[in-house]
C-alpha cells in the first residue's frame, strides 16, 4: 500500500490492525494488503478491520466468497475452484496449459491463456502463477487449510479422484501424441537436434502427465488399469516412448513401468489367496493380460534403451525390425511395423 495516502493516526491505526488480526503471521498481511491495495483511503480502515483474525480464517472467507461466486454460475470462480481441488490432488505443479486440461476445464478454454489468467487470478488467497506460468498453491497452509476442509466439510469438496486425473492425463497426452513430434529431420537424428521451441510447448502441454500417469494409474485401481490403461498403451506406446525421450524422461519411464509391474504382480499375489476365489475368477484373465503387456513393454523399452533415448525416432524403425517378429507385443504393434 501507499503510505502517502494515509494520516499519521490512520498509518499507526492500521499498522495496530495488521498486527493484532494478522497474529503475527507475514502471509495474512500480505493477503489483505492484495486485497485493500486499490481500494480509496477512505475505505481501507473499514475493510481490514473487517478481515477475519487469524489466517485460517482468512481462507474460510475466500472460499466462502467463491463458493458464493460459484453458487452465481461465475465461471472464472467455477473453474478457479476446479484449479484448486485439482493441484490439491496432484503430486507437483503444472504448467497451466496442462493443469487445465487435468482439471476438466473445457478444451477450448484450456486453450485459451487469457482466460486461464483471469482464473487465476479471480481469488488471490490459493493460487500464485510462478514467471514460467507453472500454478502452485500460495503456500503450504493452503495445503493444509484444504485436507481439513476434506475431513470437516466434505459436501462442498471438489477433490478429483485418482482415476479422473489418470483420465485426464491420458487426455492431455493424447491431444499432443503423434509421431515425430518435435520435428526431427530424419530417423537418425538425435534427440539433441529436437526443436527447443516445440519441446518447451510439449513440455507445458503433457509435463506433469508424462511423469505422472502410473502413479495415478496405480493409485485409481485395477480396473482402470486393465481397461483405460491398457487400451491407451496399445495406441500411443510408441510415441510415448518418444516424447519421454526427447523430453528426457525416457529412464523415468522405464522406472515407472517396473513399478507398474511390481503392483500388478502383487495383485496378482493377492488375488491368488484362498480368501479371494471370486475375485480372482473375475480378474484373473485381466490381470494376467496387464501383467504379459507391461512386462512386454519394460522389456523392449530396456532392450532398445540406448537407441531410442538417444535417437528418438528409432523407436519406429530399428526397435521394430530387430524385435521377434512373433513376439506378442509386436504383433499388437504390427500396424506400425515399417514395411
Amino acid at each position: 500500500m501507499n503510505n502517502n495516502r494515509f494520516s499519521t493516526d490512520d498509518q499507526a491505526h492500521i499498522s495496530e490492525l495488521l498486527f493484532t488480526k494478522s497474529e503475527s503471521t507475514f502471509l495474512w498481511i500480505a493477503f489483505v494488503c492484495q486485497e485493500v491495495r486499490n481500494l480509496p483511503a477512505a475505505e481501507v480502515i473499514p475493510v481490514v478491520s473487517a478481515m477475519p483474525k487469524g489466517l485460517r480464517n482468512l481462507f474460510q472467507r475466500s472460499m466462502q466468497l467463491l463458493d458464493e461466486a460459484c453458487h452465481i454460475s461465475n465461471e472464472f470462480a467455477i473453474d478457479h475452484r476446479k484449479l484448486i481441488w485439482t493441484l490439491q490432488s496432484l503430486s507437483s505443479s503444472p504448467h497451466m496449459l496442462e493443469l487445465a486440461i487435468l482439471a476438466g476445464i473445457s478444451t477450448e478454454k484450456a486453450k485459451d491463456e487469457s482466460y486461464l489468467l483471469q482464473v487465476i487470478r479471480e481469488c488471490n488467497t490459493f493460487l500464485v502463477l510462478t514467471n514460467t506460468d507453472v500454478v502452485k498453491l500460495v503456500h503450504k497452509s493452503v495445503r493444509d487449510y484444504l485436507v481439513e476442509m476434506q475431513t470437516t466439510v466434505s459436501s462442498s469438496v471438489k477433490l478429483p479422484s485418482h482415476e479422473t486425473i489418470a483420465r485426464r492425463c491420458q487426455q492431455a497426452l493424447e491431444m499432443s501424441l503423434r509421431k515425430n513430434v518435435a520435428n526431427l529431420c530424419a530417423t537418425d537424428s538425435s534427440a539433441k537436434e529436437a526443436n527447443q521451441d516445440l519441446l518447451n510447448v510439449l513440455l507445458h502441454k503433457v509435463g506433469y502427465s508424462c511423469v505422472h500417469l502410473f502413479e495415478h494409474a496405480q493409485k485409481a485401481g485395477l480396473l482402470y488399469i486393465s481397461s483405460a490403461l491398457q487400451v491407451f498403451l496399445q495406441r500411443y506406446l510408441l510415441h510415448w516412448l518418444e516424447v519421454m525421450s526427447v523430453l528426457g524422461f525416457y529412464h523415468s519411464f522405464i522406472a515407472d513401468l517396473t513399478d507398474l509391474e511390481s503392483f500388478l504382480k502383487n495383485s496378482m499375489h493377492r488375488l491368488k489367496a484362498p480368501s479371494r476365489i471370486v475375485l480372482q475368477e473375475a480378474w484373473s484373465d485381466e490381470l494376467e493380460s496387464m501383467l504379459r503387456f507391461v512386462s512386454e513393454t519394460k522389456n523392449f523399452a530396456l532392450v532398445n534403451g540406448h537407441m531410442i533415448s538417444g535417437w528418438p525416432l528409432q523407436v519406429y524403425t530399428s526397435a521394430l525390425i530387430f524385435s521377434p517378429v512373433n513376439d506378442p507385443l509386436m504383433k499388437a504393434l504390427e500396424v506400425e511395423r515399417p514395411a
